[in-house]
């Protein structure tokens, strides 16, 4: 439970004034989830510019997070991309390689694209433990990718990892694991037209 979970805004605004890091992100945070992304804007460049914010880390995903969305007053995938960039390399960082892996695809970056997002989806993986929704979707996703950049035997291998994470006691899943089995049909048809390109 957050610390300002009680707390108004009005005092929350109070106490980052005063230098609170945790306050800051948290009206940062706030500011965001109610949809005014011109504060949060503002109030994560403040903890992006202090590169000893505790939150230093978090608050660039976030503001990168702002710019990537589609259909946006506020997007800028140039600098989203920028953003992510910064953090590829450091800890705590899997969720900004993955989501700078499906930026440079969306921008015609396939072949630096899916190497990051494949090695982001295999942390994850990894990390997901017994709880398989977020890895399913995210091998959906990955074996889409690999299937429009005409890497057929590699989608099929994604698909087959979404499959296997699925539970088709769920209509969510059942649904996924047959467009998955259309997608690997469709790999096989495809690959003997068009070979693999990898």
């Amino acid at each position: 439970m957050s610390n300002y979970e009680n707390m108004s805004m009005e005092q929350v605004t109070k106490m980052a004034s005063q230098g609170d890091h945790e306050a800051q992100y948290e009206v940062a945070y706030r500011c965001m989830s109610s949809g005014d992304y011109q504060n949060a804007i503002n109030c994560f460049k403040k903890i992006v510019d202090d590169p000893n914010h505790p939150r230093n880390i978090n608050a660039i995903n976030f503001l990168a997070e702002i710019y990537a969305a589609n259909g946006s007053p506020y997007t800028n995938k140039k600098e989203a991309i920028r953003l992510y960039e910064s953090i590829m390399n450091m800890p705590r960082s899997i969720i900004g390689r993955l989501n700078l892996g499906l930026l440079y695809c969306e921008e015609g970056r396939i072949h630096e694209g899916l190497p990051l997002f494949e090695g982001s989806i295999n942390k994850i993986i990894e990390m997901d433990g017994n709880d398989n929704y977020l890895s399913q979707i995210l091998c959906y996703k990955i074996a889409v990718a690999y299937e429009g950049a005409q890497h057929f035997t590699k989608s099929t291998n994604y698909y087959n990892k979404a499959i296997d994470r699925s539970d088709t006691s769920y209509e969510s899943d059942r649904q996924l694991v047959s467009k998955a089995r259309e997608g690997i049909a469709d790999n096989e048809r495809r690959k003997a037209m068009l070979g693999d390109s990898g």
